[in-house]
């Protein structure tokens, strides 16, 4: 069940297999309860990581289907997000234009090429 706190969606993650143990001492209870919390957590993180490279690899996709060369910088001159038209118009490999690369290195990079 998820509980919606603002942004943060919290889930309740049932933990009850440590507490049914022989050993039942507070410490060693307390201790696998972490243990099972956290491998949760990282289930979780994982899994929610996977769906968003499923995504952003779609939503590249799409982006790179456009005839158009796109090229996206930030306020900072640095590359956002671009298609494989915009490299192959301008001779580049899709590489070279990566994000974070400057609209500089990007000037650069043409010149070097020609175009």
């Amino acid at each position: 069940m998820l509980a919606e706190t603002g942004r943060l969606r919290l889930r309740a993650i049932p933990v009850t297999s440590a507490a049914k143990g022989a050993d039942v001492d507070g410490l060693g209870t307390l201790e696998r309860l972490a243990t099972e919390s956290l491998e949760a957590v990282i289930n979780d993180r994982d899994a929610t990581i996977a769906q968003l490279q499923e995504q952003a690899q779609r939503y590249q996709s799409a982006f790179d289907a456009v005839a158009q060369g796109i090229c996206f910088f930030d306020g900072e001159d640095r590359v956002i997000l671009s298609n494989r038209r915009f490299a192959e118009i301008y001779r580049l490999a899709p590489e070279q234009i990566r994000p974070v690369a400057t609209l500089r290195e990007i000037v650069e990079l043409r010149i070097a090429a020609g175009t």
